[in-house]
Order: structure tokens, then sequence, then C-alpha cells
């Protein structure tokens, strides 16, 4: 808590000297490379689809076209169920009905990096590229297998494992000057990040006793491009 109230502390100081901006900006994340993998039978494939995308930036001017930026930013990708369900219906006896379901891919990040503003002269245009190193918390897809034969109901699941690891982040956009204290930004970001998951447990449930337990690891380069829009203030 201390170290907290300091961090703001020392943001006011810095702002009283300082131009600084509020933002906020939603749009889609869509994922690349092994990530983005619809091969069922590679372990490094994440079968990932585009999902959401969230940005909130507090963004700190030491220079007239150079700020120091601080961002959270919130991912979300849904897993492709298609095929999912064609990999277990290779594992159970064909004919025996099944169901499958899987919760998304989820990345909070936290990152500080340097944002340019380069005006495009005689107009309200500024291009804005910026490049960003940070902190990833990344959750695995819960997955739940359910069927029944035989006279036995079982459930298989592998649970999520929140992980940390570094991101990386590079992006180019687009600001428009709408008023004095408002723009409208738009932006093209390609994180990366490799996430080494440790002891992810899998249980598998035969009439509600546990019958096999697991622990595994694994590791996942997520790769993402986020497409987003939204608006700043100026304070």
């Amino acid at each position: 808590m201390r170290s907290l109230l300091t961090t703001i502390f020392l943001l006011f100081v810095i702002n009283s000297y300082s131009q600084s901006s509020f933002g906020i900006k939603a749009g889609a994340s869509i994922p690349v490379g092994e990530f983005a993998s619809d091969d069922g039978r590679d372990p490094a494939a994440g079968l990932a689809e585009t999902g959401l995308n969230v940005e909130i930036n507090y963004q700190l001017n030491v220079e007239e076209k150079v700020s120091i930026l601080f961002m959270y930013n919130y991912q979300s990708n849904p897993v492709n169920m298609d095929v999912v369900e064609d990999v277990f219906s290779s594992l159970i006896t064909a004919g025996v009905p099944f169901s499958v379901g899987a919760k998304n891919w989820k990345q909070s990040r936290l990152m500080v990096g340097i944002s340019l503003n380069l005006p495009v002269q005689e107009t309200a245009l500024a291009v804005t590229p910026r490049f960003m190193l940070g902190l990833n918390v990344a959750s695995n897809p819960e997955l739940v297998l359910s069927y029944s034969e035989n006279g036995v109901s079982t459930e298989i699941r592998t649970f999520d494992k929140p992980t940390e690891s570094l991101v990386l982040l590079a992006g180019l956009g687009l600001k428009y000057k709408v008023s004095e204290s408002v723009s409208l930004i738009t932006h093209l970001d390609y994180t990366t990040s490799t996430i080494e998951f440790e002891d992810v447990v899998t249980e598998r449930m035969d009439n509600n006793f546990l019958t096999f337990n697991s622990r595994d690891s694994f590791e996942v380069r997520i790769k993402t491009l986020a497409a987003s829009l939204g608006i700043s203030i100026r304070i």
C-alpha cells in the first residue's frame, strides 16, 4: 500500500510540472502464430480466436514529441471449440455422446514505455508509435469434458493456472485532435509473451469420485495484434 501511495504521489508531483492525458480504448485482440494455430495435434497450438482488447493508459509528456506511457491492458481470446470437440471425439468410444466446454485465454498486463507524437503538418492528425515492456499475467483455458458410458458418469477437468511473464509491445497509431483537451485515438499493437505454465492440474471424476490426477507443464508463445479505438483526455 505504501508503494502504491508513493507512486500516486510521484505521478501527481510530476503532473504538476508536465502536460498529461488519460486514455481509454477498446477493440479486437487477433491471435497470430502458434497462438492462432488450429492444429489440435500440436501441443504448442493455442487454438485461440479473435477476442476482446481493452486498454487504459496514462501519458506523461516529457518533451514536445516524447511521452512516458503507463498502461493497463486486458485481452480475452476464446478457444476454437470445433477443434477441441474433434480432438475429444477421437478419444471417446464412437457413438457415446459428450459435452465439452472451455474458458477463454485471458491476459492482464501492466506496461510502461515511450510514446511519440509526430504531427502531420497543417492538420489535426498525428502519428503515434509506441514501444513498451511490462508484466503479463495469463490464464490458460479451463477445459471440462463430460460423458456417460456403461453407467459411469465421467468428468475430466483441466484447471486454469494464472502465470506471470514479461510482455513486449510495439504499436503504431493515429491521433486526431478534436479540441484542446480531447482527441480520438486508434492503435494497432503487436504484443509477444512466452509463458511457461507449470503444474497445471487435470482431474478425472467417475460418479463423483476422484480416479485420476496429474500435473503437467507446457509453454505457450502468445502473440496478438490488437486493433483498438478510443478517446484521450488532457488533464
